[in-house]
């Protein structure tokens, strides 16, 4: 099974750490800041043979963002993979960008995966 570790951190730069676990195996990380209504997803590391992972490193951040007053979640992160393919985002002057309730909605069988 599959656990997605959070750590908040609080700093101007970073709000909160999620990692992805099996067993004590360290399987991926995200990293998230919160401004105001606004989430991004700066940092996203996993093995891109699992998107799967990244698209639960993303959900955990941008849930836990929504319940800090979030509406906006956005990925910057460098080479993503193809995680951002499970979620409904909209890339925007290169910048994979949606409103959470979207993002969360659940994956979209519509993208090539």
């Amino acid at each position: 099974m599959i656990y997605f570790k959070p750590t908040e951190v609080l700093t101007s730069e970073c709000t909160a750490i999620f990692e992805a676990f099996s067993g004590t195996d360290k399987l991926g990380e995200c990293r998230l800041l919160v401004d105001g209504n606004t989430s991004d997803v700066f940092c996203l590391t996993y093995d891109i043979e699992f998107p799967e992972i990244g698209e639960g490193l993303l959900k955990s951040a941008y849930n836990y963002a929504a319940n800090r007053g979030a509406y906006i979640g956005t990925l910057s992160a460098k080479d993503s993979g193809k995680a951002h393919t499970y979620l409904n985002f909209q890339c925007k002057n290169g910048v994979y960008t949606n409103d959470i309730p979207t993002l969360l909605a659940g994956h979209c069988s519509c993208n090539d995966i």
